[in-house]
């Protein structure tokens, strides 16, 4: 089943808010996966279920399994550990020959920025990591990335992995005739936008019928009839809408907070959360906190492994600073952050005075 995709509806009064096409159902044809990948740098952004992971991965299969060096990556991988790092066997050794060719197209899936924000990772810092690894080669790569709608940093997708525009090397006797004969160039124009952003869009009639078929049913037409017919099937629709809504709420939740790289910080969360979550029955609690796993959550939280001071320091000053960068020094967050101190002097405030070096403390 061939899916397709729409250009995204943007308003221009906010730059990383999206207007999603996922409350109608579309019978024209849309963008398809061939037109899409003629642009160098893609953003799809769609809800959660519709499908894009699905669609990113099997299409990397695809051009795999066609002698293409095409890769599907999480973005927090990437993040972490960097494309090579995630990269085993036959995917490692075609990564390896691309990058030593000259000339041959890679294609990389990246998804996704939704969760790659939820375990408190950087989007610039995963695409400088990625601009690293592919260095010299990025007017040879194709990068599809994917994201649910929530705030997204467009300019570091631009500014860090660029589209380099082919330099013109026309005779310029025949440019002057070419000109004369069909006016100025429009290659701008009429071919394939370098970047596009797009949604997913749901599936079409012929779609639906398609899948009913794949799954034996007898009269895919009389289904589909039966489903645009049925008025019990109409307020469904809402859903979507709910679905939009609970994404924009989850959006502004992730854009409330700071992303900090500390390895302290992260064991202070987790007592906080803990200390909340044993408040419930162990089935009501996030897995990571229910009785089967406290075992080795505490070992986790207890460990006497050293805790580097100077590199925790380090980590805290950078987050404070990204954190400024990204809200504005006068936000009140940053404000409160800061405490009218500078990010490293803060950061050495703050790690000089934390009481959870000693294992002790954190047992309390």
């Amino acid at each position: 089943m061939n899916r397709t995709f729409k250009a995204l509806r943007t308003p221009s009064s906010k730059d990383d808010a999206f207007e999603l096409s996922w409350g109608e159902r579309f019978d024209e044809s849309g963008i398809s996966w061939d037109e899409l990948l003629r642009s160098q740098r893609i953003l799809i952004v769609s809800e959660a279920g519709a499908g894009k992971t699905y669609e990113c991965e099997s299409k990397a299969r695809e051009l795999f399994a066609r002698g293409e060096p095409a890769f599907f990556l999480s973005l927090e991988s990437v993040a972490s550990a960097g494309v090579v790092a995630t990269l085993f066997g036959d995917e490692h050794e075609r990564f390896t020959n691309w990058l030593a060719s000259s000339s041959q197209l890679a294609y990389f899936f990246l998804d996704s920025i939704d969760e790659l924000q939820l375990v408190h990772r950087s989007f610039k810092d995963a695409l400088r990591r990625f601009a690293y690894d592919i260095r010299g080669a990025m007017e040879r790569v194709t990068v599809v990335i994917t994201a649910r709608p929530v705030p997204i940093d467009r300019q570091a997708f631009k500014d860090i992995l660029p589209v380099h525009t082919p330099v013109r090397h026309d005779d310029p006797q025949d440019e002057f005739i070419r000109i004369a004969m069909d006016g100025p160039s429009k290659t701008n124009v009429d071919g394939p936008p370098s970047s596009r952003e797009v949604e997913l869009l749901p599936l079409t009639g012929p779609q639906i019928m398609e899948f009913a078929r794949s799954r034996c049913v007898e009269n895919p037409e009389a289904l589909l009839a039966a489903i645009d017919a049925n008025a019990k099937l109409k307020p469904l629709a809402s859903a979507w809408k709910t679905i939009t809504e609970t994404s924009a709420r989850r959006a502004d939740l992730l854009s409330e907070g700071v992303a900090v790289n500390s390895h302290l910080f992260g064991i202070a969360m987790q007592l906080v959360q803990m200390a909340e979550e044993d408040q419930k029955p162990s089935e009501e609690r996030l897995p990571q906190f229910a009785d089967a796993g406290r075992e080795s959550l505490l070992q986790q939280l207890y460990s006497e492994a050293p805790v580097y001071t100077d590199l925790e320091q380090v980590l805290l000053a950078d987050s404070i600073s990204k954190a400024l960068e990204q809200r504005g020094f006068d936000d009140s967050l940053s404000q409160q952050i800061l405490a009218g101190k500078s990010p490293s002097d803060r950061a050495a405030e703050l790690v000089s005075g934390t009481k959870l070096l000693n294992v002790e403390n954190r047992r309390k």
